[in-house]
């Protein structure tokens, strides 16, 4: 039985009604009250508010009977559009992506249930999506760009080569012709793992950065490459691609520090004396100096800095900014 203060929600048990018609296609009315915890009269007004929307939910009568979610032909869900549902698709994988485990697996069903209700039409694209995708556990926040994410998705898939306008993290535009692998989320920003035809390497691109994006129809070639998860995983927390780095020393143990570092900026090792050194990166140094100073303060311990002089020359001015907060 599910959570009663949850399902209290008519949008929380819509979703899990779909969930469930995911699983299995026909339920009896009290055995989806059960599942949610409600009465059989709130799972009927439920499902009729699911009809309304454009989902196909049949009642069969007898002891075999209950609530049937009709797929193929001409239903389908007629609330949303091409770019609507491709869009349902993408917010789907993200909330697989940064979402606790049961919440993970409701995202992925539900996925599951719009790949049987949509049209030809939609349904490749969403198709496409969904088996280009995978996730990455680093975050931060980067709004998608689903008609990107289509079309780059279905590159993968077809297996064919793009070529599009690339700004890197440090301001400077390139021209790329790449043979796309995988479409990647951290669960708030979104890269493509592909091979550079013109550096004849494995990069990683994030799509907010991409634009002038063009799909050919010239077939990639087959490659021996490393697996793209595993690839941007260390690309993403191994490799030193912030301007500017340092490192410190907190004292204070590991366990206490390190959820506090997250791992796109930098890492965590905890030393012989039971402090912990941080490495980690940023765009300049007082924006690294006022992040790592923050995590001192937040967590009332002392920070030392270990290297280079100018992120304690940054410390310094931070510090003396700080002090003009209170002068008359």
């Amino acid at each position: 039985m599910c959570d009663d203060g949850l399902m209290t929600s008519p949008t929380h048990r819509a979703i899990a009604l779909l969930s469930l018609f995911s699983v299995a296609q026909c339920w009896s009315g009290a055995a989806l009250a059960d599942r949610l915890g409600v009465s059989p009269r709130t799972i009927r007004r439920d499902v009729n508010r699911l009809r309304d929307m454009g989902f196909p939910i049949e009642a069969e009568q007898g002891p075999e009977g209950g609530y049937r979610l009709r797929t193929g032909g001409d239903h389908y869900l007629a609330v949303l559009d091409d770019a609507q549902s491709v869009s349902v698709a993408v917010a789907l994988l993200q909330a697989a992506a940064g979402a606790p485990v049961t919440s993970t697996a409701d995202s992925l069903r539900a996925i599951e249930t719009l790949r049987h209700l949509l049209p030809s039409s939609v349904l490749s694209s969403v198709k496409s999506v969904h088996a280009a995708s995978g996730t990455v556990d680093v975050g931060w926040n980067v709004p998608p760009d689903t008609r990107l994410i289509a079309e780059l998705a279905a590159a993968c898939n077809r297996k064919v080569r793009v070529r599009f306008r690339y700004c890197d993290s440090r301001g400077r535009v390139s021209s790329r012709d790449v043979e796309p692998l995988r479409i990647l989320t951290t669960g708030n920003a979104w890269y493509c793992v592909s091979f550079d035809l013109n550096r004849q390497a494995l990069r990683s691109f994030r799509l907010d950065r991409i634009t002038e994006l063009t799909v050919t129809t010239f077939r990639a070639e087959r490659r021996d490459l490393p697996d793209p998860v595993r690839y941007l995983q260390q690309n993403l927390t191994e490799t030193p691609r912030w301007p500017v780095w340092a490192r410190v020393r907190y004292l204070a143990p590991l366990e206490m520090i390190v959820g506090e570092v997250p791992r796109l900026y930098g890492s965590c090792r905890s030393a012989e004396d039971g402090t912990t050194e941080v490495t980690a990166g940023a765009e300049d140094w007082d924006a690294l100096a006022g992040h790592l100073a923050l995590i001192a303060i937040k967590l009332g311990v002392t920070m030392q800095p270990i290297s280079p002089p100018e992120f304690s020359d940054a410390l310094v001015r931070i510090g003396r900014r700080i002090t003009s907060f209170g002068a008359p």
